[in-house]
């Protein structure tokens, strides 16, 4: 999603991970129009980054916010052009929506932009609190496949499960004990 926040910011990137397989470069709805016609290398999948493929980009920057970096991935990359990497205050992938867009709009000298989305954001985010005052209390529960026959289900810390309680809902209380640590527990 990091690429999102850039091209949400008017920077096109020149590599992105693969995060699917399904749509080519993330190249989702959402941010189709964003790529302005360009497509980006795809440098790695998920976590897996093909390092001499980032190299061979020679970014500005290297944006790994929303990420489970390594320390030996952080100081690899950095040899190449300074890395984002997520929040030292979260664990991997749990860092806030809003931290994560300030911390890219940063990265990209674009803060007031990157403050302008998050506001906008929360405004509609309130708004569609107020048109359903019946969410209020109820829970939802975010999961995604993660392996055949398996879900991640994600507990409440969670940027997805965080979106939901922006629109009012709770994460039911067994997910965050499911998960423990982790930021979603896998079922069958």
């Amino acid at each position: 999603s990091d690429h999102e926040t850039a091209l949400a910011l008017g920077v096109v990137p020149v590599g992105v991970e693969d995060w699917f397989g399904e749509e080519p470069f993330g190249r989702w709805p959402w941010v189709a129009d964003l790529w302005q016609g360009e497509e980006p290398e795809v440098v790695g999948e998920r976590d897996d980054v093909n390092v001499e493929a980032v190299a061979r980009l020679d970014p500005d920057v290297i944006v790994a916010a929303y990420s489970g970096i390594t320390e030996e991935q952080y100081g690899t990359l950095s040899e190449i052009a300074p890395v984002v990497a997520q929040p030292a205050d979260f664990p991997p992938y749990t860092a806030p929506w809003q931290d994560l867009t300030l911390q890219v709009g940063r990265a990209l000298a674009r803060e007031d932009e990157a403050q302008v989305l998050v506001d906008d954001v929360e405004a509609e985010l309130a708004a569609v609190r107020d048109a359903h005052p019946e969410w209020q209390g109820m829970t939802a529960t975010v999961a995604d496949p993660f392996e055949p026959g398996q879900w991640a289900v994600f507990a409440s810390g969670d940027p997805k499960s965080v979106f939901m309680q922006g629109l009012g809902f709770t994460t039911p209380p067994a997910i965050d004990e499911a998960a423990g640590e982790d930021t979603a527990a896998v079922v069958s």
